[in-house]
């Protein structure tokens, strides 16, 4: 045992020293020419002093480690009438002990193990009064049974046998099941703080759900297992095989250790539909890499369409404020059932909680200000519109008020960058799609059938793929066909060209998948005016017609991959009117 062999030690320094305390002082006293005998004695005395210091030390060394030495091994085989009351059991040892008339009340048997223990007529407080967890801790066979919702929170289980139980729910935390059997057990729900799962079998096992954090599931196999919607932070898969586990929304932090795993593959959803690398197997070291990636970047969720202003203004305001977080757009992903999701690159140890909430509140409050001008903008025309045009003085107040709208809305400019990088991401996204578990992300190639990216003036991101949607847009369709007839039929000379070029923008929005009914039928109002308008005497639609085109544009803004096509357009058309 440690404390004996400490103890011998001890002693021997003891011994050692007290020789060699006596010589010197013995020696000092003889060259001093001091008596002889009074030499031996005062040595004798420093000795004996130093000798006797060494032993209290060697007592109390003793008392010490033979105290912490029973207290984390006790080993007891049998016991008869003991009382245990409020002991401190922690990991003792009573494998194969027989426990007759035995009080165990208010003991602390934290991971104290009880394999093949015999109990007789026992007082039990705490899980032992729980028969269902006495037995397993003196059986280790828990196969099929039902442990769910149970607190099996601090036992000693190592090597137990739970194969296809039922513990849903269960509180594992700080539980040793080290190579225990765990194969297709439903774990789904647990809380498993600091648990140990060193060498576990768990293949095929249900732990979505399951809280992680903090455990030891090194040189587990976790092959097939489910670990969807997963709490892993901090958690050690050192060494851990995890090939074909399915790891759909699980959250990793940089301190989740992935050292040596093995994966030959994983899957990204629950359906087991989205599996990576598609065929063949990942190299040594994949998986890491690819998992650890999603730790540096910081995740927005939007819904039906984003507003570009208001993205812009509140990432540049990020930007500014946390230089040092190296912040960049990373992708536009489409998480499925309309819902989008912006990825920022950053670094490992960006205060994301805290950025996030501040890019949301700035988002938020910009895009309510932007909707209020544009709306403005939308009553001002709507009125402008029911004006006769003979009552000059009133509608030239409403040109005014509407220019001054429309300037105020371009005081908030999207930056060119932000509308490449929107654009990009639509032609880009249908020749790569960026698979989403998030906390991990995973490219696959894909089809190149385009995807386009919806940006309307709500807050929220929309990404629509495949095949257009032509839509129902009313009776407006067919009023902007009949005003761009008109256009084409009277004397103006430029009139053949402009109707032409009209007819284009009309397609462009009937045919867009990425703008919403309300959208289109906006724009074609607007078309419609610019089309009434372009077929008037050149003095009336000198300086209404850009206003009007202005306003169409910005409505067609909302949709990137219209943004640059709809401005040749709208260039060819300002060309025309100016000339």
């Amino acid at each position: 045992m440690l404390a004996v062999k400490v103890a011998v030690i001890v002693s021997v320094v003891a011994a050692v020293a007290f020789a060699v305390i006596f010589a010197v002082t013995f020696a000092a006293g003889v060259e001093r020419e001091f008596a002889v005998d009074h030499v031996a004695a005062v040595a004798l005395e420093v000795a004996l002093k130093f000798a006797g210091m060494l032993a209290v030390i060697s007592a109390v060394t003793l008392v010490v480690l033979f105290s912490a030495d029973a207290s984390a091994t006790r080993k007891i085989r049998n016991a008869t009438g003991t009382s245990f009351e409020d002991a401190t059991l922690t990991k003792s040892r009573f494998m194969a002990a027989i426990l007759n008339n035995c009080d165990f009340t208010d003991a602390k048997l934290y991971q104290t193990d009880w394999t093949h223990a015999h109990f007789r007529c026992c007082k039990f407080s705490g899980y032992l009064d729980n028969q269902a967890i006495r037995e397993l801790c003196v059986s280790r066979i828990g196969a099929n049974e039902k442990f769910s919702s149970m607190d099996l929170s601090g036992l000693n289980l190592i090597g137990v046998n739970l194969y296809g139980a039922n513990l849903a729910a269960a509180n594992l935390s700080q539980t040793n099941l080290s190579q225990a059997n765990l194969t297709n057990t439903d774990l789904c729900n647990v809380q498993a703080i600091k648990t140990d799962f060193t060498n576990a079998d768990l293949s095929g096992a249900n732990l979505a759900d399951a809280n992680l954090n903090q455990s030891n599931l090194s040189q587990a196999n976790l092959t097939n297992t489910d670990l969807c919607d997963v709490q892993a932070i901090k958690t050690d898969f050192t060494n851990a095989d995890l090939s074909g586990a399915c790891i759909e929304n699980w959250a990793i932090t940089p301190e989740t250790i992935f050292t040596d795993v093995i994966c030959s593959h994983i899957f990204l959803d629950f359906a087991k539909s989205e599996r990576n690398p598609a065929s063949g197997s990942l190299e040594q070291g994949d998986f890491a890499k690819l998992v650890t990636q999603s730790t540096k970047s910081l995740d927005f969720f939007f819904r039906n369409g984003i507003d570009p202003q208001a993205f812009d203004f509140a990432f540049k305001k990020l930007r500014d404020e946390y230089p040092e977080m190296e912040l960049s757009i990373k992708a536009i992903e489409d998480l499925g059932d309309g819902d989008k999701q912006i990825r920022l690159n950053t670094v490992s140890n960006a205060p994301k909680a805290e950025m996030h909430a501040q890019f949301t509140q700035d988002y938020e409050e910009m895009h309510q200000e932007l909707e209020a001008s544009r709306n403005k903008v939308w009553e001002l025309q709507q009125k402008l519109d029911r004006i006769d045009l003979e009552n000059k003085l009133e509608r030239f107040e409403l040109e005014k008020q509407l220019a001054v709208a429309i300037a105020k809305l371009e005081e908030r400019p999207t930056s060119k960058d932000l509308q490449n990088l929107l654009y990009h991401q639509s032609s880009q996204l249908g020749k790569q799609r960026l698979l989403n578990a998030p906390n991990s992300t995973f490219i696959d190639t894909m089809t190149d059938k385009p995807n386009q990216i919806n940006v309307s003036s709500s807050s929220n991101v929309a990404l629509n793929t495949g095949d257009n949607n032509q839509g129902v847009i009313g009776n407006i369709s067919g009023t902007v066909t009949n005003t761009i007839q008109q256009l084409r039929e009277t004397n103006q000379p430029e009139a053949p060209q402009l109707s032409d070029l009209l007819e284009q923008l009309q397609k462009t929005v009937e045919s867009s998948s990425e703008l919403g009914e309300s959208d289109k039928e906006k724009a074609l109002e607007y078309l419609n005016q610019i089309g009434n308008m372009s077929a008037k005497d050149p003095s009336q639609k000198k300086g209404m017609l850009p206003i009007l085109l202005d306003a169409f544009t910005g409505v067609i803004s909302k949709a990137a991959s219209l943004i640059e096509p709809v401005k040749k357009i709208a260039d060819a058309i300002l060309s025309i009117w100016q000339a």
